[in-house]
């Protein structure tokens, strides 16, 4: 069964796409609907949740470092959508401190993916505030309004498989194979 993945915005789509799709065990076992905000996606997932019979895996960017707290918003989030259907249907899984991070998951990988070496203020930089960081290396200057198109060229010409090693691809990918035959909860 195909599952849905719902993400906050394009570029989030752009980054967790490239990803999975770089693992051969999950190509045609996924779709993804943006939503356009935290707020939004949350809605969707309840109504995909309340209207049909598909998994769906809710992905949102923690916008804070504070794993504790991060924790909290998720079994939060978790909770508001066990209303909706029985929690082996979805999953909550938010990126600390946004999804754009994956990309900074390793510094010589992204010193790979954007042709750059990273002094340790910049590093720190694409940690703290990853968008911001992409916004720079895309266009020299940092922002958060990033356009997709480069983006998607870049990711293009990179090899995403290392990402599939890292916590968030690796709880995704479990749940996009597994075909639960039991009550098995994945929602907190």
């Amino acid at each position: 069964m195909t599952s849905l993945v719902i993400l906050e915005g394009k570029l989030d789509e752009i980054i967790v796409s490239r990803i999975l799709d770089s693992d051969p065990q999950l190509r045609g076992r996924f779709l993804t609907a943006v939503a356009g905000g935290r707020s939004s996606a949350i809605s969707l997932a309840r109504s995909y949740l309340v209207t049909g019979d598909q998994r769906l895996a809710l992905v949102l960017d923690a916008d804070m470092t504070d794993l504790e707290k991060v924790a909290a918003e998720q079994a939060l989030v978790a909770d508001l959508l066990e209303g909706m259907a029985v929690p082996e249907r979805f999953i909550v899984l938010m990126v600390v401190p946004e999804v754009e991070a994956l990309l900074f998951f390793d510094r010589g990988f992204a010193e790979t993916v954007f042709a750059h070496k990273f002094s340790d203020s910049e590093w720190a930089a694409a940690q703290q505030s990853p968008k911001l960081e992409l916004g720079r290396l895309i266009h020299g200057q940092p922002t958060r309004t990033i356009n997709l198109s480069r983006v998607e060229r870049l990711l293009d010409k990179v090899d995403m498989r290392p990402l599939v090693a890292t916590e968030f691809a690796t709880q995704l990918r479990e749940f996009l194979l597994h075909e639960p035959l039991h009550a098995a909860k994945v929602g907190k």
